[in-house]
């Protein structure tokens, strides 16, 4: 039995129909918080934050549900008309206020972290070598995440649902954060619904995505390519997902939102549609009309848009932290990693406890020659020194040779001429030791010491002639 048809038969069993009496637009905003929480009730179509209500076990167990209000009729879904160049777009606005909360984090608590880290949230998200500008305050970022009706980004799939979220302040000045949401009702309205993401965008032209880098976004450009409609050009995109992998994937850990946001921000969905069954739902409310099946949908949007928030303050709030935080020496050298990307005082620090952590020769040496290396970039001299001579062994019959030539480098740079002598000494002698005990070892060693001598005697005829 295929997903759509499974879909009709729950559907002729009733089981996919909303009863009215619930409050409608709230629903999906009371299906983000954790369980036993406090929620909004249903805001009008302005988007007002109404008085918290608290949430039913069978809306716990069965997820949002509600009615319509005045713009909508007798629609289960709570759309209003936002007007567009290109026509109008179908939208369901909902407002949160700072309070609010989505696992253990709130609205409130997110805008201070990321306050405090916007250099190092756009730092750590964008590639390295064309780092987007850094934005002015947290109210300048957009979190985009879209639904769509196929994983490709060809042009036989399009987005269908358009969720945007923000932070705003009201005119008291009360913190909140404004959530809306999209929907295409049929391929003709694909233009004003383009049109109106396109208005959100230039509005707030930081995006904050999860793969939107590698999906929603290119999937967007050619959507609006298609329309006839030029794509807006946001300042910067931070895509989430990478530092997310890099930071939190060690060992094999998933690093899908969804996991994520149970690790990280302690939030677990209940009742949350499969994201495979997304695009039989919109196919079955275009075929019939049900607009019960796409509920969970809008419900599944706003969780990922929360936690996209959620998440972007958790990794800045991650890589704040002090480095004795850290429990091993890989974790300490992954934030490193990161902290490279900006302050490299910052990155060192992290370096040297986890080189404080260190279980085995192999982890220490890893470390420490990104350690050397950022005290070379530094101009710490005397301890790149220090650390470059604890690599270097003498001894052991097998011992890496490659440590004594990258001291010869060091002394070289400071132009002890003798010093760097005895290192490419030792590294001769350590290279013939090997080749009688290991026949066939290669060359390339014997040519990087050849070459780093005739650096350090051309060097050195320098000095003299000066």
């Amino acid at each position: 039995m295929s997903r759509l048809e499974r879909l009709r038969e729950l559907h002729a069993q009733g089981r996919l129909v909303i009863r009215p009496g619930r409050p409608a637009p709230t629903s999906v905003g009371a299906a983000a918080g954790d369980a036993g929480s406090s929620t909004p009730a249903a805001p009008p179509p302005g988007g007002a934050v109404g008085p918290r209500e608290p949430r039913s076990r069978e809306e716990e167990a069965g997820g949002p549900s509600g009615e319509g209000n005045a713009a909508s009729g007798d629609a289960l879904l709570p759309l209003e008309g936002v007007p567009t160049p290109a026509g109008t777009a179908r939208r369901w606005r909902l407002v949160l206020d700072g309070t609010y909360r989505h696992g253990n984090g709130s609205i409130a608590a997110w805008w201070e972290s990321i306050a405090r880290g916007l250099p190092l949230l756009a730092a750590v998200t964008g590639p390295v070598r064309a780092r987007g500008p850094v934005p002015p305050a947290p109210d300048r970022l957009l979190f985009l995440d879209l639904e769509t009706t196929g994983l490709s980004r060809g042009a036989g799939h399009h987005a269908f649902l358009a969720g945007v979220a923000w932070f705003e302040r009201a005119a008291g000045g009360t913190l909140r954060m404004a959530c809306e949401q999209f929907l295409l009702p049929g391929p003709a309205d694909e233009p004003a619904l383009l049109a109106a993401v396109a208005q959100r965008v230039e509005e707030r032209p930081w995006l904050v995505t999860f793969n939107g880098r590698g999906f929603d976004w290119p999937l967007l450009e050619g959507r609006w390519r298609l329309a006839g409609l030029r794509p807006p050009q946001p300042r910067a995109h931070f895509d989430l997902l990478y530092p997310a992998r890099r930071l939190f994937g060690a060992g094999g850990l998933r690093c899908d939102l969804r996991s994520l946001e149970r690790r990280r921000l302690g939030f677990l969905r209940r009742g949350d549609v499969d994201g495979a069954e997304i695009p039989a739902r919109y196919l079955l409310y275009l075929q019939e009309g049900d607009e019960g099946a796409l509920l969970p949908v809008f419900r599944h949007n706003l969780w990922d848009l929360l936690s996209l928030a959620g998440l972007a303050a958790d990794l800045v709030e991650h890589l704040r932290r002090p480095p004795s935080r850290a429990r091993s020496a890989a974790e300490a050298a992954r934030t490193a990693r990161e902290w490279e990307r900006c302050d490299r005082d910052k990155a060192a620090a992290w370096y040297e406890h986890a080189l404080a952590l260190a279980r085995t020769r192999q982890e220490a040496t890893a470390v420490a020659g990104r350690l050397v290396a950022l005290y070379r970039s530094g101009r710490r001299w005397a301890e790149a020194v220090a650390l470059q001579a604890a690599l270097c062994d003498a001894e052991h019959p097998l011992a890496p040779i490659d440590p004594w030539l990258q001291l010869a480098r060091l002394w070289l740079k400071l132009r002890h001429w003798d010093r760097a002598a005895a290192c490419l000494d030792t590294a001769d002698r350590l290279l013939a030791r090997r080749q009688r005990l290991v026949r066939g070892t290669p060359s390339p060693l014997a040519r990087r010491i050849e070459e780093l001598r005739a650096l350090l005697a051309d060097r050195s005829r320098q000095q003299q002639a000066t």
